[in-house]
């Protein structure tokens, strides 16, 4: 899994992170596939948990998940 993006700005907000105004994913279907079961799993536990929620990390979710894939990480 490859992933591209472009930045909005060079300026970083209070947690260092530079917004982005596009990305790019180059992934398999099965890759994508896991990638979106992750991102509803972490809309759930948003639910779940309203203000008690804080991250989620996708490698921490996926048993397919491994360090060739973006690690993506869902912030409230």
């Amino acid at each position: 899994m490859k992933t591209y993006a472009f930045t909005k700005d060079t300026s970083e907000n209070e947690s260092g992170f530079s917004e982005l105004t596009e990305i790019s994913i180059i992934a398999s279907p099965q890759q994508l596939r896991e990638m979106a079961r992750f991102l509803t799993i972490a809309a759930q536990e948003i639910e779940d948990m309203g203000e008690d929620f804080d991250h989620v990390h996708f490698q921490d979710r996926s048993d397919l998940w491994d360090n060739t894939w973006l690690e993506v990480i869902v912030m409230k």
